[in-house]
């Protein structure tokens, strides 16, 4: 080998998680409903369910606090916010306003492609109709479709920090009888607003659709609250 070639060598070692990492566990656990609203955090324990070090699970404790997941509590230490009534009402209106706007703007200025990825959400979700879990995870990709689309990156970082907070709902709304079905006419409708270039029609249908799952959430929280007595 000439003496001026230097051989690369390649380690099989797995790079060591970082706080980032930690931080998209601790999510997708509260999101999952593994981690509930109300349940302490003990940096030791994560860190062994994990299997990373305490470091970036600190860190990563501290990101979801910044964002309103985690509150400290008196003799408790950090421990997942509880959403209460009053607080999930706010993010619902503050909701209907922006996924309007945002439904408003992609009407505008959505392009023939993304015109298209729209229309094969729809026809693809439509197949999940009976499988709620899996129609909340397409709820998801839809809404930040429209985000993405709207073009706007003040609109898109505080609706994904109001998707954040929706994760600390207990429950799905699909849960809900005759929902799942009435969610998907509603993205449709939403989607021939955008198609047809029309910003109200758009906006009053995106608005509708916020409007009409606050509606099956209340219902939710109301069999819920009946459950618990």
């Amino acid at each position: 080998m000439p003496k001026n070639k230097i051989q690369k060598r390649t380690s099989s070692k797995p790079r060591k998680p970082n706080s980032h990492v930690a931080y998209d566990l601790l999510l997708r656990a509260i999101e999952s409903g593994r981690l509930q609203p109300g349940s302490r955090l003990r940096e030791v324990e994560l860190a062994e369910r994990f299997g990373i070090s305490r470091t970036p699970v600190r860190e990563a404790i501290k990101r979801l606090e910044s964002q309103g997941l985690v509150t400290h509590e008196p003799n408790q230490g950090a421990v997942i916010t509880k959403l209460d009534y009053t607080r999930t009402v706010e993010l619902y209106l503050v909701r209907e306003v922006l996924e309007g706007a945002g439904a408003r703007l992609a009407a505008t200025l959505a392009t023939p492609a993304e015109l298209g990825v729209l229309r094969a959400m729809m026809e693809e979700h439509r197949s999940f109709q009976n499988n709620p879990e899996e129609l909340v995870h397409c709820d998801r990709l839809f809404h930040k479709q429209i985000q993405l689309t709207a073009r706007n990156h003040f609109l898109n970082d505080i609706l994904d920090n109001l998707r954040i907070s929706q994760i600390l709902m207990t429950g799905t709304t699909l849960a809900v009888q005759s929902r799942p079905a009435a969610l998907l006419d509603e993205h449709e409708a939403i989607v021939e607003a955008i198609v047809a270039r029309d910003p109200d029609r758009a906006e009053s249908a995106a608005r509708l659709h916020v409007r009409n799952a606050f509606a099956a959430r209340l219902k939710l929280y109301a069999d819920q609250q009946r459950a618990a007595l």
